[in-house]
């Protein structure tokens, strides 16, 4: 399966662990990004998923895949809520 815009892995390596019969990708065009997956999986041991960098399906042009999963920013830039709570330490890339 391939999880787009994976962020720090969580969607991919929950999937993963739950289906070590299942090879996963996840995708996200920050590197800072792929290198916190990448450590997360180490860290919980997880070794069917790889993360690439790259823009969407860039990184996998022409492969096939039985699920695609994604939860891409949704926040818009203009939206007042960003100045309030937590979501003031997220990076803007992640909304």
């Amino acid at each position: 399966f391939l999880d787009l815009g994976t962020g720090t892995g969580a969607i991919a390596l929950a999937l993963a662990s739950e289906r070590p019969d299942c090879s996963a990708i996840g995708v996200d065009v920050q590197p800072e990004a792929v290198a916190l997956a990448q450590h997360n999986a180490h860290k919980l041991r997880i070794d069917n998923v790889r993360f690439l960098q790259g823009s969407w399906f860039a990184p996998v042009a022409g492969q096939r895949f039985a699920l695609i999963a994604s939860n891409p920013p949704y926040i818009d830039a203009a939206d007042p809520h960003l100045s309030q709570g937590d979501v003031r330490f997220e990076p803007g890339s992640a909304l």
